[in-house]
This record gives structure tokens, C-alpha cells and sequence, in this order.
């Protein structure tokens, strides 16, 4: 079955006035690649809330890509695509060689001129971040089990990223995968204190009991709003990264940033620092 592989097309940028260059690959991990051709400003990216307020903890982002049909192995492609289940096929974007967007296609919001290619016509493709999706999840493992014990707070953020399961192919571990900022500690904290790491969360906080001594679990979603509600944090995908950072840091001039990298292991973590 065709995917759609990589293709590479230029994109003025308006904030930066300059020319970027932007990779994108479509794909279900089988098939042989398929070239395409892509419209004049077709990427587009777009960030949704569930209300205005200013401290909404949850951003989501889909993305809008309109592709030309210019070939019998484009139009073969978009049929493979139109008849998957949603969530078969993966996007990523790449911006100037670094990992810019990632997400799940939307199969039954493509829409397409009914042409053959031998008019290049165009059709239009939607995706989305996945971090809605995930208020579908359980948070507990994948044998039913529920997680036990306490663990730092980065892990249950690192855990909740697992759960949107993109193809390895698409991270390097050297890519950057969460940048933080929390401002809050104790009192007696030393100046060397990570909040992320020194601050240790019950899973038995997301797991409540009903009158017949079953667990209920919490959904994925409602773990990750609740804990940004807790800090007064944000959660969001920007700038090839998700981003975990208190609102009322954007008002400050200059913040020490922790970033995570992207590794195989919720154990492993490597991390630098860096003024912004």
C-alpha cells in the first residue's frame, strides 16, 4: 500500500521575511514513497482552547495541508488514505531540518475535487496534535493494571507524551522533547532545586473507587489537566517540542528553561538549561 513519504516545499514566512524550507512526511510505515507537490502557503497551523480564560491549562494544535493530485501514484495514495482508520496515518513536519510538528491524520476530513490527476486537482488534509485524543485513555498500563507508587513529576508528564504513539522513525533522542519552567518550591529549597524532578506525585491521586471496589480510572487528559491546574502551567506543542510552563512566566524578561530530550526509557532523562 502507497504512502506518501517525503516531500520538500518553500514557504515565505511572514514574521520572519525570510525563506524556510519545510519536510514533511506522510505515512503508515509501509509502501514505497510517494513524491508530492504542495499548493502556494498550504501548511497551516492552528491552536485551539477549551475556553478564554487566562489560565487554561490544555492547548491543542491540528494542522491543514492541501496537496496538489499531479500523478496516478499521488491519486492511488489519497484512496489509501481516505479508506484508513484515523489515527493509521502519521505527519511530521520538519522546519529547516529540526523537527517542527507532528500528528494524526483525520481520514474522514479530507476533502478532494473529484478530478482525475490529469487536471491537478487539489485536496485538503487535517491533523491534529493528539493531545485531545487522549481524553479517550485510561491512565494505566497496557496490561490494565493500575500504576502504583509515586513518581517525579517529569515522568508522569514523559509518561502522558507516551501515549500518543508516533513512529519511533519520527524523534531523534537528541531532539528535544519537553521544555519546562516552574518558578514554585519550598521555602528551604536550595538554588539548585528542579521542581520537576524534586516534586513526586501518588498515582493513587488519579484512581478513585466505586461502591463495587473497582478502580475508575482518570483519563489521560484530565491527569495532565489536573496537574497543570495544580501549577498553573500550560500545555502545549510548539516549536517541534511540547511545552509545560507556568502562565504567569511569559511576563518575565529572561526564565531558566529545563528541556528534556527525547529517549527510549521514561528513566532516562538527559537535560540542559537555557536562558530565553
Amino acid at each position: 500500500m502507497a504512502d506518501f513519504g517525503t516531500s520538500r516545499f518553500f514557504n515565505t514566512l511572514p514574521s520572519g521575511g525570510g525563506l524556510s524550507f519545510y519536510d514533511i512526511t506522510i505515512d503508515d510505515n509501509s509502501g514505497t514513497p510517494v513524491s508530492v507537490s504542495f499548493t502556494t502557503q498550504s501548511c497551516r497551523i492552528k491552536y485551539e482552547t477549551e475556553s478564554e480564560q487566562r489560565f487554561t491549562p490544555v492547548v491543542t494544535s491540528s494542522l491543514e495541508l492541501e496537496i496538489l493530485i499531479d500523478s496516478a501514484a499521488v491519486e492511488t495514495a489519497l484512496e489509501n488514505l481516505i479508506a484508513a482508520q484515523e489515527g493509521r496515518y502519521t505527519i511530521k513536519v520538519e522546519k529547516n531540518l529540526s523537527l517542527y510538528w507532528v500528528g494524526y491524520i483525520l481520514a474522514d476530513q479530507i476533502e478532494f475535487e473529484d478530478l482525475s490527476y490529469e487536471h491537478k486537482p487539489t485536496f485538503k488534509i487535517k491533523a491534529v496534535d493528539g493531545i485531545a485524543r487522549l481524553k479517550t485513555v485510561d491512565y494505566k498500563q497496557a496490561n490494565g493494571n493500575a500504576y502504583s507508587g509515586k513518581e517525579m513529576l517529569v515522568d508522569h508528564l514523559r509518561r502522558i507524551i507516551s501515549y500518543n504513539t508516533f513512529p519511533s522513525s519520527f524523534f531523534a533522542t537528541t531532539d528535544q522533547m519537553l521544555w519546562s519552567y516552574l518558578d514554585w518550591s519550598e521555602t528551604s529549597a536550595t538554588a539548585l532545586f528542579n521542581t520537576m524532578r524534586g516534586t513526586r506525585v501518588n498515582h493513587l491521586a488519579f484512581i478513585n473507587i466505586d461502591s463495587d471496589g473497582n478502580n475508575v480510572y482518570t483519563s489521560v487528559y484530565d491527569v495532565l489537566k489536573n496537574i497543570c491546574t495544580v501549577f498553573g502551567a500550560r500545555f502545549f506543542w510548539s516549536e517541534g517540542r511540547y511545552n509545560f510552563i507556568q502562565v504567569n512566566s511569559y511576563t518575565n524578561t529572561s526564565s531558566t528553561y529545563t528541556i528534556y530530550k527525547w529517549v527510549l526509557t521514561l528513566g532516562n532523562i538527559a537535560q540542559v538549561s537555557s536562558n530565553l
